[in-house]
């Protein structure tokens, strides 16, 4: 639809200079309806700034005892490790500080839910912090922003029966339950990305794939 509305409104102001003025004084040589300054399917520092879709932002409190016993590390590491992923990230001029996860779950929740998959890349957008938490327990302070979470509840893909249902799971049918929707997904990609982050400090990354890979050969 924005599309469809861009594309009549440049041809309105087109036709309008042409009524409206002579040659000489106003003339429109050519109109892009689409450009890379709109954010739309890309990572864009506009919509970092200005928000596209959905601007939401999940935190979390994970206790001492937690991170040693379920994600076997602890504060101190996760809090230098974060703190060294931004650091390169803004080395590199990134889009994004995550540390990666991000992007593999919307793909999945995407797809099970009737989503725009083109629009997994301008939602992968998002900035995590970690600080050692000052609270009972101890632990950490985690925060996820995603400034560009472009979901739907209503109309597209959203209406067929299995994408249905996953929503209807979710409690995330008809409107205004995008709010509900995004939260549950900002939850998900927070969780999930302190748990990258966990394996990776740690060393425990390649060791779980190659433990729990599905394409292994049977021995």
């Amino acid at each position: 639809m924005t599309t469809v509305a861009t594309t009549a409104a440049c041809r309105w102001i087109k036709n309008q200079v042409k009524h409206d003025f002579v040659a000489h004084e106003v003339n429109v040589t050519d109109i892009v309806p689409e450009t890379y300054l709109s954010g739309d399917k890309r990572m864009s520092a506009l919509n970092a700034l200005f928000g596209r879709g959905l601007s939401v932002t999940a935190r979390a409190h994970i206790p001492e005892d937690i991170l040693q016993t379920v994600l076997k590390t602890d504060s101190s590491t996760m809090e230098s490790f974060v703190e060294r992923i931004r650091g390169m990230a803004m080395r590199q001029n990134a889009s994004t500080t995550s540390v990666g996860n991000v992007p593999n779950l919307l793909a999945a929740i995407y797809a099970a839910t009737g989503q725009d998959l083109g629009c997994v890349p301008e939602s992968s957008q998002s900035f995590l912090k970690i600080r050692k938490s000052s609270k009972p327990g101890g632990g950490i302070e985690a925060q996820l922003d995603m400034p560009s979470l472009v979901i739907g509840t209503v109309g597209g893909g959203t209406g067929l029966p299995t994408q249905e249902q996953c929503l209807e799971m979710m409690q995330c049918t008809g409107s205004k339950s995008n709010f509900r929707m995004a939260e549950i997904i900002a939850s998900v990609c927070l969780a999930g990305d302190l748990s990258l982050a966990a394996a990776v400090a740690t060393w425990q990354h390649a060791g779980a794939h190659e433990k729990l890979g599905r394409n292994r050969p049977e021995e």
